[in-house]
């Protein structure tokens, strides 16, 4: 409970989350960088331990707040897939096929290269799918997002809302 009543932290992350979302998504040719991606290099400024804004009592709460705010996302997220179902039944074999390749480019693909690079557990994560909400609340609940897994499949999430939103808008 001590950590939901950490003030100078409610307040930092409102303070990031404005100035992200002021600065909006923008696009420099084919890359799209998100408001997600200035929000983590803002947090990554405010959290480094020379600058000494935050404490490390604050970054531990905030890590412990972290799987509430991202169950709320998720649900959210959950909510507006209701209205869209029909669109996806209509998709037909088409998204059956992209599940079945990223499968098999996982499988076949991903995780052996990642462990033959020394990647260890952290490509547990990584290798994880696209590392959409879903995966990410499958990993955080069997693993913790403190885990070398969590980390993998946090990473991948980071970088493929970015990369996923660019090979939409180019379509």
């Amino acid at each position: 409970m001590r950590m939901l009543l950490n003030w100078k932290l409610h307040l930092f992350a409102a303070m990031i989350i404005f100035i992200a979302e002021l600065i909006g998504v923008r696009k420099v040719s084919i890359l799209v960088f998100m408001p997600i991606l200035y929000a983590i290099i803002i947090g990554g400024f405010v959290s480094y331990p020379k600058f000494k804004i935050l404490s490390i009592k604050d970054m531990d709460d905030a890590s412990n707040i972290f799987p509430i705010a991202l169950s709320l996302l998720l649900v959210k997220i959950g909510l507006g897939v209701g209205p869209n179902l029909s669109m996806l039944m209509e998709s037909g074999g088409t998204l059956f096929f992209q599940t079945i390749g990223h499968f098999l480019g996982i499988v076949l693909l991903a995780l052996p290269v990642a462990m033959l690079l020394g990647l260890g557990r952290e490509s547990i994560g990584g290798s994880y799918s696209l590392g959409r909400e879903v995966n990410v609340a499958i990993i955080a609940e069997k693993y913790g997002l403190n885990s070398p897994e969590g980390r993998g499949v946090m990473g991948v999430f980071i970088c493929g809302t970015d990369l996923t939103h660019v090979m939409w808008t180019r379509l």
